[in-house]
């Protein structure tokens, strides 16, 4: 067959059917791409969902860490308050708690 450009004849390239030979060799390399490109996209899978537990695990840690910032003193004061309220109950003032740090110490 030919084509005709320009009263030129231009001759198409024939397109062959292989031998046996020549499709189980590209049978073969068809089948190990396609071997390949499952493997890719389960290494890609495991990868993404490591990327996705470390991403869940930092934003916890991001979480909690936000909330001991808002409240940086909570224990501090907590414990401030039971101390307080303790010498309240025993009626110490702080003159008398001075002098009680006093004779605690020294003793």
């Amino acid at each position: 067959m030919h084509v005709r450009a320009q009263n030129a004849e231009v001759p198409t390239p024939q397109v062959g059917i292989g031998t046996a030979d020549e499709m189980r060799c590209v049978n073969e390399q068809l089948l190990l791409a396609g071997l390949k490109a499952q493997e890719q996209a389960q290494v890609e899978i495991t990868l993404r969902a490591a990327a996705e537990a470390a991403l869940k695990v930092r934003d916890e840690f991001i979480s909690i860490a936000a909330h001991e910032l808002r409240m940086p003193l909570t224990g501090s004061k907590a414990s401030t308050q039971l101390a307080l309220r303790t010498l309240e109950a025993w009626r110490v003032t702080p003159a008398g708690w001075s002098r009680s740090w006093t004779i605690s110490s020294a003793t």
